[in-house]
């Protein structure tokens, strides 16, 4: 597993983190290889992580993933990073509370372009 690459086709993935102690969150990111991804993810981040649930990953074109995903980050800035880099020391920036995972989707449409997400999401 390596560094992402905008020339390569970009995924950008939600997960469901499952905590050793019930503090179970979403992570969302972006890769261009999704198996290595979680394998290095979880190898990582063993000390407190039970286990990695997908919810959902699209397949995008590596530039627009990866302006989607800087584009769903800035506008949670204010809710992302919901532990700590010791807590994980592999993707902390990348983490939200489990009650707004349907911010992301909302931001997902909102970014495709379906402005009317936002009253119907």
């Amino acid at each position: 597993y390596g560094g992402y690459s905008k020339d390569k086709i970009g995924y950008l993935y939600i997960n469901y983190i499952v905590t050793k102690d019930s503090n179970d969150f979403i992570k969302l990111g972006i890769t261009n290889n999704y198996d290595g991804r979680i394998k290095t993810f979880l190898s990582r981040n063993n000390k407190n992580i039970s286990d990695c649930i997908n919810l959902d990953i699209f397949e995008f074109d590596g530039n627009y993933c990866y302006n989607l995903e800087y584009f769903i980050k800035t506008s949670l800035e204010d809710k992302i990073g919901v532990v700590t880099k010791d807590y994980l020391p592999d993707g902390y920036t990348e983490t939200i509370s489990i009650e707004n995972l349907n911010l992301i989707y909302k931001l997902i449409n909102l970014y495709k372009g379906d402005i009317n997400c936002l009253a119907r999401c």
